[in-house]
């Protein structure tokens, strides 16, 4: 396989990708609409960033629970340099992962 041809698969995984946090948005209702995502360019994950309105763990953790249970998902904490946390779903099909990820305070944020 050449690189362009490479170049193009990875492209087309990462579209589904794409499609695939559209409808894990849309699958509940209640859930926020995703402000901005990104694809890794390393693991080629695709990572929405939700609009939550109350940047707070019980706000976030009653949006993300249903949604991990009805895909099949896992949760995730991530401890960022400035002390906020950000709480997310990951989420495994075939050839690409998806996650959904809401920034939260951090204890002295709170």
């Amino acid at each position: 396989m050449n690189a362009a041809q490479t170049a193009e698969n990875r492209r087309a995984a990462q579209m589904a990708g794409a499609r695939a946090v559209e409808r894990l948005a849309s699958s509940l209702p209640g859930l926020p609409p995703v402000k901005r995502w990104e694809i890794d360019g390393t693991t080629g994950a695709v990572r929405g960033q939700l609009d939550v309105a109350e940047p707070s763990a019980a706000a976030v953790i009653p949006l993300l629970r249903p949604l991990v249970a009805a895909h099949r998902g896992t949760a995730r904490v991530r401890n960022l340099p400035d002390g906020s946390r950000q709480l997310g779903a990951r989420f495994e099909w075939r050839l690409w992962d998806v996650e959904l990820w809401a920034y939260i305070r951090g204890p002295q944020h709170a």
